[in-house]
């Protein structure tokens, strides 16, 4: 198979942006709560673009609307948290997407960030690199800590524009995965 010449490739339709935000609410994607700050000083905002980047060195990233509250803190910041929220933490995903709940949110130190008290996983991240994505920030960052929550309840899952649980079928099949034994480097897949 041969690539098109650019000269005689045939111009694609405008893409619509209904369309494009159509199109992307038919992927299923995690939640998460990114943080920065410590103390009485946690400011948070929820985060469905998350993705693991690199296993050497241990890197993740996120996408954060330049046009947030969260953009110039966490071009500021050193260190960021992210928290991976579980399905009973929508009123959590709420909150820091700008619709607070009444209770405030309950945070810990992780390596000297505030992550969320409660969820699936969080991480302690030092900031790798900052790349443009547009209108969003592509924040990259290394892990510095992890911290593993014992209290595991089905991941909280952002689809059709709304939250939603995985599957417990889906939970019971990937048990191993939930287990301290477990180790991804010894998996096979073939």
């Amino acid at each position: 198979m041969s690539a098109i010449p650019s000269s005689e490739a045939v111009a694609a339709p405008p893409v619509s942006d209904a369309d494009f935000k159509a199109a992307l609410s038919r992927f299923v994607s995690g939640v998460t709560v990114v943080t920065v700050g410590e103390g009485d000083e946690v400011h948070g905002m929820t985060v469905s673009a998350f993705m693991s980047v690199s296993l050497a060195p241990r890197l993740v990233a996120v996408a954060i609307g330049r046009s947030s509250r969260m953009a110039p803190r966490i071009e500021l910041a050193g260190r960021f948290g992210l928290t991976i929220l579980d399905s009973t933490q929508g009123e959590e995903a709420m909150r820091f997407a700008g619709r607070p709940p009444a209770a405030p949110p309950r945070f810990v130190d992780l390596a000297g960030v505030g992550v969320l008290a409660e969820g699936r996983a969080a991480l302690s991240l030092d900031r790798h690199a900052i790349h443009d994505g547009g209108d969003h920030l592509l924040v990259v960052g290394a892990v510095r800590a992890v911290r593993l929550c014992a209290r595991l309840h089905p991941p909280l899952a952002w689809l059709g524009r709304g939250f939603h649980s995985v599957t417990p079928r889906l939970i019971a099949a990937h048990d191993d995965l939930l287990s301290p034994a477990y180790d991804p480097l010894a998996t096979s897949w073939g």
